[in-house]
């Protein structure tokens, strides 16, 4: 543990925005009470008994909880739930207002075709087909919910696969009780859903060795639901799938992974090919082509990539500082079992990221963009454990589960304050009960900084015009509001300026 605590203490003193201010002190403390529970002369209590419902009630908090705030965090999920509703509705893309109008609707993440006249998320579209559900029943986090409750399936029946037996639900209880896997259920970011298709994809994989090899075709749709999701993910995870097997002559199971991934891969070429008029251009290319170097992440500077990784890792993991080792370790000595898959996607996926590595939300605990590896770390770890003295077996994972909530609630505040910064001008209409079919204008600038203003006010969509909801619009010099009231057909509406300064509405007479 010693050993995996460097990089956070790397991470500390060469890169300020790696951890958050108390990180790796909260995770320290808790590692030190595991240890002292260890040194006592009385044993601790045994966890491994826990009741499955209370690993259910841990995964899903987070997201109850986080469904009383008044919108998502980022934008990325604004553009995730845009594309869901678009699904939902049976469309690809929607119309833009036509000419400069289409300012006034603009939001990040979503890329126009003013030639052709629509718009449409700039994600590949698996995260957003997995919130169908959500969008449906107007539940942004519902979809959410599905995958964490599946997650914990999924967990709890891989233990059991690698003959986990007693420890099965210190495995599931473990992966519950994860800070980083609770903060992960407070959003319906891709990793959500690509957690979800990668654990599928090693339950098919685990079965696949040891049963028939009919679950290969599970293997295959995992990984392709997860390329759906995230690519790079998807492509990573599909290699050391399919060399794993190939290299344990599972050449059936090979071909029917294969088989299994296919309908998913001609399903992102044939939604490239509607959106962007050609099957191998993806929507993101189209939008990093428009907007470079706006919202396009990656310095290329690998080194920093790989110690900002590490250095989460190294407090995220369980909330105590450098478990993550003994994690790692596990999930080496799990090749028996696994054939090497849980340590080789630890490995490699951070290295593949590292060239594209974004700096980080301030809400982010372990390395976002790995999340995936997390369950199987977390097994590796209750692997190791089974060798450990009964002390060490007891305490380590008693101080995780007792102490899971801090890093949660630390975060858990600041998450409740960017969804209102980002949602300030929505809280307005609702505090002050404005008519149905108002129009409520604001600014190009925030702060005088016309970047924040985009960033963090979301506009309403050109449809919402035709409904009796209250529009919100973007104005500008370019735009004033006497032209969007003349060439949108506003006449006859309630018009109210949105002021920053105050957070208030006040009605344009």
């Amino acid at each position: 543990m010693a050993f995996g605590a460097i990089p956070a203490v790397l991470a500390l003193l060469l890169d300020d925005k790696a951890l958050q201010q108390y990180d790796i002190y909260i995770s320290a403390v808790v590692s030190l009470i595991a240890w002292w529970w260890v040194a006592r002369e009385k044993m601790v209590g045994d966890i491994s008994g826990m009741p499955i419902i209370l690993a259910v009630m841990l995964a899903s908090m987070p997201t109850i909880v986080s469904s009383f705030a008044p919108g998502p965090v980022t934008n990325d999920e604004h553009a995730y739930l845009l594309q869901a509703e678009l699904f939902s509705a049976g469309q690809w893309s929607e119309p833009l207002a036509e000419g400069e109008l289409s300012r006034a609707f603009n939001r990040r993440q979503v890329y126009e075709d003013e030639a052709k006249g629509i718009r449409f998320s700039k994600y590949s579209p698996g995260t957003s087909i997995a919130m169908i559900p959500s969008a449906l029943f107007g539940w942004p986090l519902l979809s959410t919910l599905l995958c964490a409750l599946i997650d914990l399936w999924l967990v709890l029946r891989i233990a059991q696969v690698l003959n986990f037996k007693n420890d099965s639900r210190l495995v599931l209880i473990l992966f519950a009780a994860s800070p980083f896997f609770m903060l992960l259920n407070t959003s319906w970011q891709s990793e959500v859903f690509s957690l979800t298709a990668i654990l599928a994809a090693y339950y098919g994989f685990l079965h696949s060795r040891a049963q028939s090899v009919a679950w290969g075709a599970l293997v295959g749709a995992g990984c392709g639901m997860a390329f759906a999701i995230r690519p790079l993910t998807g492509l990573v995870f599909a290699a050391i799938f399919g060399l794993t097997m190939l290299r344990n002559g599972m050449f059936k199971q090979t071909l029917l992974a294969i088989a299994g991934g296919l309908p998913f891969l001609c399903g992102i070429l044939y939604f490239n090919a509607i959106t962007t008029s050609d099957m191998l251009t993806a929507t993101y290319e189209l939008y990093a082509a428009k907007n470079t170097p706006f919202d396009i992440y990656g310095n290329g500077d690998m080194l920093d990539g790989l110690l900002r990784q590490a250095g989460r890792w190294s407090v995220a993991f369980g909330g105590m500082l450098g478990a993550v080792a003994l994690a790692f370790w596990g999930a080496w000595r799990m090749r028996i079992k696994d054939g090497g898959v849980a340590v080789a996607a630890a490995t490699l996926l951070p290295v593949v990221y590292s060239l594209h590595w974004y700096a980080g939300h301030r809400l982010y605990l372990g390395p976002l963009y790995v999340v995936e590896t997390l369950p199987l770390l977390t097994i590796g770890f209750v692997f190791l454990l089974q060798a450990a003295p009964e002390k060490v077996k007891r305490a380590l994972p008693l101080a995780m589960l007792s102490f899971t909530g801090i890093m949660f609630v630390t975060r858990l505040d600041l998450i409740q304050l960017e969804a209102v910064q980002r949602a300030e001008p929505q809280i307005a209409i609702l505090k002050q009960d404005i008519p149905p079919r108002s129009v409520v204008f604001v600014p190009s600038k925030k702060n005088g900084d016309p970047n924040k203003a985009f960033k963090h006010w979301t506009p309403s969509r050109p449809g919402d015009l035709l409904t009796d909801a209250v529009v919100v619009l973007r104005s500008s010099k370019r735009l004033p509001q006497e032209k969007l009231v003349s060439d949108l057909g506003l006449q006859g509406r309630n018009l109210y300026r949105y002021d920053p300064a105050t957070q208030s509405l006040s009605l344009i007479e």
